[in-house]
């Protein structure tokens, strides 16, 4: 279950698959690789605040955008927060994505890197 995360271009890829399409009301989410702060593996915390399309079952699915506390939009693709990556964002409606992926050290590895490789381009 989750999703996958691709480099296109200048954009990074979250898509989403399977099942937790429908769930998550969304099937990808593309994000400008210069919009992205910050990418990290450490355990996502559990949602609180307004929930706006999505699933939400305690302990076992977190789906869709949420309204956390005052930090604005964040959108969850989370069954197990061990296999997540937070990517934090500027200039978008979503501050902060959470995506579940099957392997999420290589996934932070390709952000990472597709970032680096963006600004050394640009110079």
């Amino acid at each position: 279950m989750g999703g996958r995360v691709r480099i296109d271009g200048a954009y990074a890829l979250f898509e989403i698959t399977g099942w937790d399409r429908l769930l998550s009301l969304k099937t990808r989410i593309k994000i400008p690789l210069n919009h992205i702060t910050k990418v990290t593996t450490e355990e996502a915390e559990e949602i609180t605040g307004f929930r706006l399309g999505g699933t939400a079952f305690p302990y076992m699915v977190k789906e869709g955008r949420n309204q956390w506390k005052s930090t604005g939009w964040q959108f969850y693709l989370m069954r197990d927060p061990d296999r997540c990556v937070s990517v934090y964002l500027k200039d978008e409606f979503y501050k902060r994505i959470v995506f579940e992926v099957p392997d999420k050290d290589a996934s932070l590895k390709l952000i990472t890197l597709a970032i680096r490789e963006k600004v050394n381009t640009q110079f």
